[in-house]
């Protein structure tokens, strides 16, 4: 987390310095870049994009029963990690309705039967209506790119 981490960390007093990492880490949870480097798949090399033009929502997970962060030893050590990760799981899971989801987008045709395989698996517990529907979601960039 860098600076300011180092420096809530040499507070005396635990209350406030817990407070102060519950601040920095709610405020990094919903901070965003607006420019950076990503991998460009199809083209296989590093590419600039700006992350202005990204319409996206971040899922934050809180709950008492879960640490609200990890230091490095922590987060490095795949056990605790595992561990944290399963308390988390289990108090935080995020559940998403088939009418919650507008556009379910994949690379190209050839993954469409699979995203329709893991619909039928994920929810399965669901009227049928809604997931037919939401089936009709599932579109391929390679389609969308061919329409352009």
């Amino acid at each position: 987390m860098g600076v300011l981490s180092d420096i809530v960390y040499q507070l005396s007093d635990s209350e406030i310095s817990n407070k102060g990492m519950d601040s920095i880490r709610h405020f990094h949870s919903h901070a965003k870049c607006i420019s950076g480097t990503v991998l460009n798949i199809q083209q296989d090399k590093k590419v600039e994009k700006d992350f202005l033009q990204e319409s996206e929502w971040r899922y934050v997970p809180s709950d008492e029963r879960i640490k609200q962060y990890l230091n490095r030893s922590e987060y490095d050590d795949h056990a605790e990690l595992h561990q944290c990760n399963q308390v988390t799981f289990k108090h935080c899971k995020l559940n998403v309705k088939p009418d919650d989801i507008r556009y379910i987008f994949v690379h190209n045709d050839r993954e469409i039967p699979d995203m329709i395989d893991f619909i039928n698996a994920s929810y399965k517990n669901y009227p049928i209506r809604d997931i037919q529907i939401l089936m009709t979601k599932v579109t391929s960039l390679e389609s969308l790119l061919s329409d352009v």
